[in-house]
């Protein structure tokens, strides 16, 4: 581990409190002036630490400074997340996560960054990704089920990340078909899903799991075409959140939830969440078709049920909702 991670780790865990520069070099065994570079390396990251000739250093609680190694220390996972790539700014972790994947990265590989310049969400859409203020993170999976219950994934990321959501903001978190959270009607979490398929053997190489979580600053920091469509959690009420405790609780739900892939439990509060069932809406499918009818549910695929004008109920694998429900 490099002087600037050390010192990285030291400020995330220690928000507020001050260091010595001498004391700081004396603890990691090198020289003031590698300290001093090191602190350096970090402000040219965006972390906002403070100096002070009698005091040393300091991060305030409010900079919320990442840190993989924080992170690790609040996980309960056997596999997700044992290996953690932290960037400070990355063109997008899905894409770094696929590269990774096709070099070999094992099963629970977690690719993090602070800011994504190109954060990508379904269908091309892209998803802002300003730095301090949300957590932006990919996950490399190596799943021994078959490719069919590869189209649970995305519904059980939803659910695991809902009541990770659910553990620091008291608002109702609402699931919109098929990768969307939302509160108060607003979008707060997206979710991108992509894989490498065999086609010889019909199993899947590997999976890479996206989640974009806004947690703060949405006001401040996204363009004035989406601030009536988003929100975070400290503006949903929160208390101030910690990103690496947050970011670890979803991965330990997120491994928990996986373990029921085969018996789809989840699916069950993906239906209760669902921000659609019995309301009009209107679906592009994937072959680009319009349908207009009744969400009436959700069937064991994670698919969209609509029941159209003439009575028939239609299966929806994939899609995007272009109304929202009333």
């Amino acid at each position: 581990m490099t002087v600037k991670e050390k010192l990285r780790e030291i400020f995330a865990s220690y928000p507020d409190e001050w260091f010595n520069g001498n004391n700081l070099a004396q603890k990691l065994d090198v020289s003031r002036n590698a300290v001093w570079k090191a602190v350096q390396e970090l402000k040219d990251e965006n972390v906002n630490i403070q100096s002070n000739g009698k005091l040393g250093y300091s991060s305030p609680v409010d900079s919320d400074v990442f840190s993989s190694i924080l992170m690790q220390k609040n996980l309960r996972t056997k596999e997700l997340g044992k290996k953690i790539i932290f960037y400070p700014v990355i063109e997008s972790t899905n894409t770094t996560a696929k590269q990774l994947a096709e070099e070999g990265a094992s099963h629970g590989t977690v690719i993090i960054a602070d800011c994504q310049k190109g954060g990508r969400g379904r269908l091309g859409k892209t998803f802002h990704s300003p730095a301090g203020t949300g957590i932006y993170m990919s996950v490399i999976l190596r799943p021994d089920f078959s490719t069919e219950l590869s189209n649970l994934l995305t519904a059980c990321t939803a659910v695991s990340t809902e009541k990770s959501l659910c553990q620091f903001c008291k608002k109702n978190i609402k699931i919109k078909w098929v990768n969307d959270l939302f509160i108060s009607n607003k979008k707060v979490c997206g979710i991108l899903t992509e894989a490498s398929i065999s086609c010889e053997s019909r199993s899947i190489n590997y999976a890479i799991i996206g989640i974009g979580v806004n947690v703060r600053n949405t006001k401040e920091n996204f363009p004035d075409e989406l601030q009536s469509i988003v929100t975070s959690l400290e503006e949903e009420g929160s208390e101030k959140i910690n990103r690496c405790v947050l970011a670890a609780e979803i991965l330990n739900n997120l491994e928990i939830e996986l373990s029921h892939i085969s018996d789809r439990k989840f699916l069950d509060e993906y239906r209760e969440h669902s921000n659609l069932i019995g309301n009009e809406v209107t679906i592009v499918d994937g072959m680009g078709n319009e349908i207009k009818g009744t969400a009436v549910g959700i069937d064991n695929n994670a698919s969209l049920l609509v029941k159209m004008n003439d009575g028939q109920v239609k299966t929806i694998s994939s899609g995007t909702v272009q109304a929202e429900p009333a």
